[in-house]
């Protein structure tokens, strides 16, 4: 290899390297509700690499033909409720101090359409 490979092989690890660590580290997860004509329950979980949470960060968006509920359950009682219909784009952000977050989906007059979840869990300490 030449040195000129090598130096330009080293100047593209030094840039990826890191920016993958951060997006693995700080980018959300996604979900889809697989079937919106169903009621049907999404189990959200953190990255394996953070142990301790305080909070969470969740985004529904999509397009519903109707109206539907989802709930985020705390204790499998309804902690928030969403009300989404039409062309939904909501936000939800709350502590949240638990490993496992449990989204129940009920649609109410459904007839078809996409929904996607996209979600965070935020580390006590950025990176763990």
């Amino acid at each position: 290899m030449s040195r000129k490979a090598f130096w330009i092989i080293a100047a593209v690890a030094v840039l990826v390297v890191p920016v993958a660590f951060v997006a693995y580290w700080q980018f959300p997860q996604w979900e889809r509700v697989v079937d919106v004509t169903r009621e049907s329950e999404l189990v959200l979980h953190p990255r394996g690499h953070q142990n301790s949470v305080y909070g969470v960060e969740i985004y529904v968006y999509g397009q519903i033909e109707g109206t539907a509920e989802m709930a985020v359950l705390e204790a499998g009682k309804p902690f928030r409720v969403l009300k989404l219909s039409g062309a939904v784009d909501t936000r939800f952000i709350d502590d949240w101090y638990a490993d496992e977050l449990i989204l129940a989906y009920k649609p109410v007059h459904v007839t078809g359409g996409t929904l996607k979840v996209r979600y965070r869990f935020l580390p006590w300490y950025p990176g763990t």
